[in-house]
């Protein structure tokens, strides 16, 4: 299922990463740590750190943001949700795969892995893409 609404929670958590690749590591520490932290079962912190990986990765990669905001938390229906802010407003597509293809599996990955997914612009600029994962 892929919805354009990222399940809100009063209080997720913040960490702000600078455009470097190197960055993607604290983005998967953050989030499985503050997961861990919230009761999330490992597996689900896991993929969850996954996901973020790739989140982050396409914000670096096919934007031009100067920063990048990563937020973690359990929304009201108990689904731990992963978001990734950047300055971008061109939309995610997942794109065909091909046995030859050396990138391109990013939101492909994140579909397969997660309960939902979507994406949506901020008023002003930029969009945040998200993705809802069910704990254990």
């Amino acid at each position: 299922m892929n919805v354009k609404t990222p399940p809100r929670s009063p209080t997720p958590q913040l960490k702000i990463m600078p455009t470097d690749m190197e960055e993607v590591k604290s983005a998967r520490d953050f989030v499985g740590d503050a997961l861990i932290g919230l009761g999330v079962d490992a597996e689900t912190a896991f993929t969850a750190k996954v996901i973020v990986s790739e989140l982050v990765t396409n914000a670096i990669k096919h934007t031009e943001s100067a920063s990048i905001l990563v937020r973690t938390y359990i929304a009201q229906d108990g689904l731990a949700v992963v978001e990734v802010d950047d300055e971008s407003d061109a939309r995610p597509q997942i794109r065909p795969i091909t046995l030859d293809a050396l990138t391109g599996r990013g939101l492909a990955i994140i579909a397969e892995n997660a309960a939902c997914w979507g994406w949506v612009l901020r008023e002003g600029s930029g969009k945040t893409v998200w993705a809802g994962l069910k704990s254990g």
